[in-house]
């Protein structure tokens, strides 16, 4: 069985790189509790992915990455933290549903 949990990233947001997951998305046997998701570490995780180290101008259209195989990593990291936020709040609140 296979889960996409949707999460959105904003890594040169100051003063530390943001996400936020929508409420609700179905995941495992239970359902995403969403909203905004602080890391202090999340932009240099993605420069070393090949993320551009600064905010590109809107004149830019890239987003950074020079392959679509940097991209993919991005997603998955994105997913593995996503995942690992949210098993760990449910080990740790004790939910049962």
């Amino acid at each position: 069985m296979t889960f996409t949990v949707h999460q959105d990233a904003y890594p040169y947001a100051k003063p530390y790189s943001v996400t936020h997951m929508r409420s609700g998305q179905p995941i495992f046997d239970m359902q995403t509790k969403g909203g905004w998701f602080a890391d202090t570490r999340l932009k240099e995780t993605l420069v070393a992915h090949g993320l551009a180290n600064s905010a590109q101008s809107s004149s830019s259209a890239s987003a950074g990455f020079s392959s679509t195989g940097k991209l993919g990593a991005l997603v998955l990291i994105l997913l593995v933290l996503g995942g690992a936020t949210i098993l760990m709040r449910r080990r740790f609140r004790g939910d049962t549903a």
